[in-house]
């Protein structure tokens, strides 16, 4: 039985457009808005800022050796969380199952402002708990991760539903013993249809 739900973040509760991200970030400046996006938001380092290794202000300088670039990133990733774009059908969703008494809690790699993106996003109220990478140095699909949620909040992995958009996280949290698996694809409503939940 499931009584536990547990969602990632990126492309579940929001939708992840970095191109509209910057532009967020950068409304009247297309220029600056172009360089976040190409030198920091794309870059391949950019997940770096996810395993705890490095802080994202410290990043920014290993991106780029400019330092109007380095000052423009450094913006961009200092101010993203009050830019991120919600996905309204899963929050939609988040909100009903808490309401319904489910355990809701977020799993999710992300740099350390992670707690400021939440509370950007207006979720909090709804989640029991959350687990995200940068302070623990584990990511997805590593196992630790997910048992280290399991401890924090004495969860039975059998009784919790994973809902991410990735397959390798989806075989990361089967392998750490959760019984139940969603992989999510934007759009579509299908953790609705596992509990008849009707929103209209």
């Amino acid at each position: 039985m499931i009584c536990n739900i547990i969602f990632d973040v990126g492309n579940v509760l929001t939708i992840w457009d970095a191109k509209a991200l910057c532009e967020g970030i950068y409304p009247n400046d297309p220029r600056k808005a172009k360089i976040a996006y190409e030198k920091g938001f794309t870059n391949p380092l950019w997940y770096i800022g996810d395993n705890g290794s490095t802080t994202m202000m410290e990043l920014a300088t290993r991106m780029t050796s400019d330092s109007e670039e380095v000052a423009i990133l450094q913006y961009a990733f200092a101010h993203f969380s009050e830019h991120l774009i919600p996905n309204p059908q899963m929050i939609e969703f988040l909100k009903a199952a808490h309401e319904k008494g489910y355990g809701c809690y977020l799993l999710s790699n992300y740099n350390e402002y992670f707690p400021s993106s939440m509370e950007h996003l207006g979720v909090l109220p709804y989640i029991d708990g959350y687990v995200y990478s940068h302070p623990i140095r584990i990511i997805k699909p590593e196992i630790g991760i997910f048992q280290h949620l399991f401890k924090k909040y004495h969860l039975d992995p059998k009784d919790c539903l994973f809902i991410d958009d990735r397959e390798p996280n989806i075989d990361g949290a089967r392998k750490a013993g959760i019984a139940h698996l969603y992989q999510y694809e934007m759009g579509k409503l299908g953790p609705l249809e596992l509990f008849g939940f009707d929103l209209h």
